[in-house]
């Protein structure tokens, strides 16, 4: 089961190889793996080793330790953008909705994350919280 910290990294990989126009296969190149291991990072069910790792962190124009650290913010905004819905809904009182939420599991907290990280990269990496 992938982790909040590996949808994440996914999520950050996708945005970064979308944004240079790279097919996974031509960015798999860049970063010495194949496409099949960049789709399950992607995913977020493989974690990339530290040589992969430190690869798409050079890809990013960033030190492995950056992008750990966007990574970590990238969550933070998730988490921000999930207590803020579940004030909300708390609210709201829509009992509904958060039986909706927790129906949708992983893949409600792909969503966040892929919300977080536009958010947090489409503001230049700054995060505003």
């Amino acid at each position: 089961m992938p982790t909040a910290f590996n949808l994440a990294l996914g999520k950050v990989i996708v945005h970064l190889r979308k944004s240079q126009g790279l097919s996974q296969t031509a960015f798999a190149e860049k970063i010495g793996t194949t496409q099949s291991t960049l789709s399950r990072i992607e995913l977020g069910t493989v974690v990339p080793d530290a040589v992969v790792f430190r690869a798409i962190a050079r890809e990013a124009g960033m030190a492995p330790d950056e992008l750990y650290e966007a990574v970590d913010g990238t969550l933070a905004k998730a988490k921000t953008l999930a207590e803020a819905a579940n004030q909300k809904v708390a609210r709201s009182g829509n009992d509904w909705w958060g039986a909706a939420l927790s129906v949708l599991g992983a893949v409600g907290i792909g969503t966040l994350v892929g919300l977080a990280v536009a958010a947090l990269l489409g503001a230049g990496g700054k995060d505003d919280s």
